[in-house]
This record gives C-alpha cells, structure tokens and sequence, in this order.
C-alpha cells in the first residue's frame, strides 16, 4: 500500500478539478450554441411568420410591442 499523504491528495485535486470544470464548461457552451443556431430569436421567428401569411399585421404589431417589452 503507498500513501501519497495531505500532499499527493492536494495535487490530484489540482489536476482533476480544473479538468472537470473544462469539461462541464465545454458540455455547456455546446448546449448553449445549438440551441441558438437551432431555434433563433423570437422576432426571426415572428418575422418569418409574417411573411408567410400565418398572422396579420395586427398580430405581428401586438407580438412585437409584447416582445419589446
């Protein structure tokens, strides 16, 4: 059996948590980019949906004063 002691625990830390925590910022950036490349904004949204036909101007003025505030 080898026994590192306080020393040997304390550097493992220092080497796995700085890993760990790229890691979990790398899964989240990830998330975070294809949500926002795959849904857009609401006013794209809106916008698309206007030009469609799917609402009226009336709709589309009302949903854009709701989003801007």
């Amino acid at each position: 059996m080898h026994v590192h002691g306080i020393g040997g625990m304390c550097s493992g830390w220092f080497i796995w948590l700085p890993a760990i925590t790229a890691l979990v910022a790398l899964v989240v950036w990830v998330v975070r980019s294809t949500t926002q490349r795959r849904g857009g904004t609401h006013s794209e949204t809106l916008d698309q949906r206007y030009a469609r036909g799917e609402i009226t101007r009336e709709q589309y003025e009302q949903m854009r004063k709701d989003l801007s505030s």
